[in-house]
């Protein structure tokens, strides 16, 4: 994979360079070092969130000790099948014994995702934007601009229980207005 360095052509545009040659930045490092079994990362556009939290997920599911599929939520369809396709890579560069289902039916009411499987058969899947999806699946939740859902409330309500019996969850967002649910737990977390 390349890297970005001050050496690179596109180092003239970019806003942070690392100081060596590195696969994350340092923002990016500590989110996926982070173990905490609800996280909140109230972001900027485009800084490699999701990108980063792919790798997190496939360096953790791939462990032969993994013991949950984890159920990642994204804005739309596009963007769940560009997630999966960040796993795909990411599971190339470290090994990690990986196979692309494909497109899934994940329930009797026709829901689907994106399904990546690991060597010891846990399973990510990448799906739109749909909250009945989420019903009851377990495992790990990631939920991938949270804010631009069109119900997130409803997204929240269903996913959150999935993580009762273990797992846990991370909510990735840029903002969608004051009134946004996402913004309500942002300010609740600061006050």
């Amino acid at each position: 994979m390349a890297v970005r360095t001050k050496d690179t052509p596109f180092a003239g545009k970019a806003k942070i360079i690392p100081a060596r040659d590195t696969l994350l930045l340092g923002y990016q490092a500590r989110w996926i070092k982070d173990d905490s079994r609800l996280k909140l990362m109230e972001k900027a556009r485009q800084i490699g969130m999701s990108w980063s939290t792919a790798y997190r997920l496939v360096s953790k599911k791939s462990l032969t000790d993994a013991r949950l599929d984890a159920w990642i939520s994204s804005r739309d369809d596009l963007q769940a099948r560009l997630f999966l396709e960040d796993c795909k890579n990411f599971a190339a560069i470290l090994q990690a014994g990986a196979q692309d289902l494909g497109e899934r039916v994940i329930d009797d009411k026709g829901h689907s995702a994106y399904v990546l499987q690991f060597a010891n058969t846990l399973r990510l899947h990448s799906m739109s934007s749909n909250p009945d999806a989420q019903a009851g699946k377990r495992g790990d939740r990631v939920l991938d601009e949270f804010a631009l859902h069109p119900d997130p409330r409803k997204l929240w309500s269903i996913a959150y229980p999935g993580i009762t019996w273990g797992g846990s969850m991370e909510v990735i967002s840029t903002h969608r207005g004051s009134a946004n649910p996402f913004n309500e737990l942002v300010q609740e977390i600061k006050h």
